[in-house]
């Protein structure tokens, strides 16, 4: 295998291709994230430039500053980091939790949440909270930030 390949879809353009990343990289920056829903797919590129799709995909909010897309060689867990603008004027801002909700809504993981680069950044290995891998559908990732919080679909392949 040579590298990856990084698509993100949106409401106005399907399958546009960002770029390619060498295989010891396992992340791309999206520097350019609209606003609204983007949906982040990642295939492999062998020697002869053929693309194989990773089960791996993520829908996630666009935000000022981009979103780095991170993902595993098994094409099996995402990470996403979201830009952190200037906390309040009356204080920062509170540290964020993520969890990853089935679509019955139970709770199957915590994700632990973390400071990085002037955002903040979560990753998910397709697990449950007691190490078990979860099966192939449709989970829910949950992000709360004080007040606020946001809910988005991921599509574990």
């Amino acid at each position: 295998m040579t590298g990856y390949r990084v698509y993100r879809t949106t409401s106005v353009a399907a399958n546009v291709l960002l770029g390619t990343v060498p295989a010891a990289r396992l992340w791309f920056l999206d520097k350019t994230a609209p606003s609204g829903t983007i949906r982040y797919t990642v295939s492999a590129v062998n020697e002869q430039g053929l693309e194989s799709r990773l089960g791996v995909s993520a829908e996630v909010n666009g935000v000022p500053g981009g979103a780095t897309v991170r993902f595993s060689p098994q094409g099996d867990s995402w990470a996403l980091r979201i830009a952190d603008p200037e906390g309040p004027a009356d204080g920062p801002r509170p540290v964020p939790t993520a969890a990853i909700y089935d679509v019955h809504g139970r709770l199957v993981a915590r994700i632990p949440v973390h400071r990085a680069g002037g955002g903040w950044e979560a990753a998910w290995d397709g697990r449950q909270g007691g190490g078990n891998r979860l099966p192939r559908g449709i989970f829910f990732l949950r992000v709360r930030q004080g007040t606020r919080a946001e809910v988005r679909k991921i599509l574990l392949r």
